[in-house]
Formats: C-alpha cells, structure tokens, sequence
C-alpha cells in the first residue's frame, strides 16, 4: 500500500530514526516503524485486520481514520488518500479498496 503523510513535517520526522527517537523515546519509535512497514507490506487496509497492531475503524468525530496501536495509549492515526474515499454500495468506506493511505498523526485517541 502506499503510505503518504499529512504534511512536511511529519513526514521528515517519519523518515529521520534519530528525530524520531528524540521525540518519542526507543521503544516507541521502534513500534512506529513496525506499523508504517505493516502498512507498506500490505495491498489494502483490510489486510491489517489480520495483523498484530488491533488496527480498526475509527468512529465518532474520528469517522473515516483508522488506527493502529502503538505504545499505549498511543496510535498511528491515518485516513484514505482517496478524497472522496470508495464507498460501500449501503454507505460507509470499503476498506478493501483503500491502496494508499495519509498518516495525519500520532494520537491518544481516549
């Protein structure tokens, strides 16, 4: 799946280890890595569902992002490229048919 970011900026921290470590400390950085790679490895968002992570939809004012578990109680937050997303035939967005996805952030969704 391709992976984009949010903005520059999070995109340069993203790609920089080091900044990446400063920020968030070892352990989570190591987990954000793990979860963009899990998200590059596979060809759509439903694939995660079947990984480790406890990836889901979002719902409330989060409607349309999906999540990964990171460091408790942290996630990566990111959203469908696609604006607007693909939809099922009832409403709602098939996953299935999301290939590339926007991180917008890492969040405490609680």
């Amino acid at each position: 799946m391709e992976v984009y970011y949010e903005d520059q900026r999070l995109q340069r921290l993203m790609g920089n280890d080091a900044r990446l470590q400063r920020k968030y400390g070892q352990q989570m950085a190591s987990k954000i890595k793990q979860r963009v790679a899990e998200l590059e490895a596979v060809d759509n968002v439903m694939d995660l569902r079947h990984l480790p992570g406890r990836w889901h939809e979002l719902s409330a004012d989060r409607t349309g992002q999906y999540s990964g578990d990171l460091v408790h109680p942290q996630r990566l937050i990111f959203e469908p490229a696609d604006s607007p997303p693909p939809q099922h035939p009832g409403g709602g967005i098939d996953w299935s048919l999301v290939t590339e996805v926007v991180v917008i952030e890492i969040a405490d969704t609680h």
